[in-house]
C-alpha cells in the first residue's frame, strides 16, 4: 500500500520557528500521512535545483498545505500552489480562526498582486467554510 504524501509550502520567514513547528504538527495530525517540508527535507530538493520544489516530489503529493506570511505568499509558495492547481492536486490553506485555532480552507485561486516582491508576491483565495 502506498503512503499518502502531503507537501507543506510556506514562507522561508517561518523556517526553524515555533510557528513552523506548530503548523507542521497540525498538518501531520490533520493529514495522517507523510508530510514533506522543504525546510526539513531540503537535501531532497537542493541537489536537484528544481523550482518549484513540488515538482521534485515522487510520487507527486496527493495534497498541498499552504500557509501565508502577513496575509500574503512569496514567490515560492505562489509557484507551488500554481503548479498544484494546474496539475489537479488539492491545495488546502492553513489559517487561524477568530479563536486562534488552526483551520483548513480549500484554495480556489491564487492572485498575483501588483507591485509584488519575492516575499509579497500573491494572495490565496479560499472557500469560506473550513474542511475537515
Amino acid at each position: 500500500m502506498k503512503t499518502k504524501t502531503a507537501y507543506y509550502t510556506h514562507s522561508k520567514h517561518k523556517y526553524d520557528t515555533p510557528c513552523e513547528a506548530e503548523e507542521i504538527a497540525f498538518i501531520e495530525k490533520h493529514f495522517k500521512g507523510r508530510v514533506i517540508c522543504p525546510n526539513k527535507h531540503s537535501s531532497e530538493f537542493v541537489k536537484l535545483e528544481i523550482r518549484p520544489y513540488i515538482k521534485a516530489i515522487e510520487p507527486p503529493p496527493t495534497v498541498v498545505y499552504a500557509t501565508e506570511y502577513l496575509n500574503y505568499v512569496g514567490y515560492g509558495v505562489y509557484a507551488d500552489c500554481k503548479f498544484a492547481l494546474e496539475n489537479n492536486i488539492q491545495v488546502l490553506v492553513v489559517r487561524t480562526n477568530e479563536n486562534n485555532d488552526f483551520c483548513v480552507l480549500q484554495l480556489v485561486q491564487i492572485e498575483r498582486i501588483e507591485k509584488s516582491t519575492s516575499n509579497f508576491y500573491g494572495r490565496l483565495i479560499t472557500k469560506k467554510n473550513s474542511t475537515k
